[in-house]
């Protein structure tokens, strides 16, 4: 059952602050995770934003002179929880787009690692933002959706978004291994083609000797590879920056901000 603005039960009874998660195999009790880009994201955001955000600012020009980046998960005080569908666009203060969203891609859409509202000169816009440990998780099982209907809005948000992006237009090409990084882009553009001022960033974690340890070079390669596979050119919508993973032990800590 959903409310009037478009959210079921469970994503109200996130919303409205249990702090507690149940404790599995990635992250404990107060949803800290363990290891990998989960936790370095975690860390960024709640210890080293000034970091974290000095690092946005050079990789997205259109940001460098943001008045302000807020962000809004992974937060610590919200149990570091991140969100999905009517939920995300609630937390980046877009509730008014559910019924659009709801036309554009089936429920059950990507799962944000990090999400920020930005504040511009005379605007606000919103950074979307993916966290990733080591190249190979740029790669999965590809599309799982099993109704027609689903699979007939995904193609075709991953059609228009490739002719945004002026692309040849092939569902197919983009629903294989790297279909997470395809919806992704397909975000940024259902955002922007409603006139939303948005971002996608690749946050990559590089030396992480608790979990996979990758130096930036490797990264450069991975990423050029991917886009490549995409058929991908430049966009000032989107970027990666790369930065040094930190121990678990800095999550641990109380947060000095």
């Amino acid at each position: 059952m959903r409310d009037a603005g478009g959210l079921d039960r469970d994503t109200l009874r996130v919303m409205k602050g249990r702090r507690t998660h149940a404790p599995n195999s990635r992250c404990d009790a107060l949803g800290r995770a363990f290891k990998g880009s989960q936790l370095q994201l975690q860390i960024y955001v709640n210890r080293h934003r000034d970091v974290l955000e000095a690092a946005i600012r050079a990789a997205l020009p259109a940001l460098a002179n943001a008045k302000r980046i807020e962000w809004v998960s992974p937060l610590e005080t919200d149990a570091f929880r991140e969100y999905r569908d009517a939920a995300f666009l609630h937390k980046v203060r877009l509730p008014g787009l559910h019924r659009d969203l709801a036309t554009f891609w089936p429920a059950r859409g990507p799962v944000w690692d990090g999400l920020a509202v930005v504040e511009l000169a005379t605007k606000s816009g919103v950074l979307l933002v993916e966290g990733k440990g080591y190249p190979d998780e740029l790669y999965g099982g590809g599309c799982k959706a099993t109704s027609d209907e689903s699979r007939r809005l995904i193609s075709k948000a991953l059609e228009d978004t490739q002719q945004w992006l002026g692309l040849r237009q092939d569902a197919r090409a983009w629903l294989g291994p790297l279909y997470q990084s395809a919806n992704r882009l397909a975000y940024l553009y259902f955002l922007r083609r409603l006139g939303v001022e948005a971002w996608l960033l690749h946050v990559c974690f590089t030396d992480d000797m608790t979990h996979v340890p990758v130096p930036e070079k490797e990264w450069s390669i991975a990423l050029r590879t991917a886009e490549s596979r995409l058929g991908l050119i430049d966009t000032e919508y989107a970027a990666a920056v790369f930065l040094p993973a930190k121990h678990r032990a800095v999550l641990l800590q109380r947060a000095s901000m």
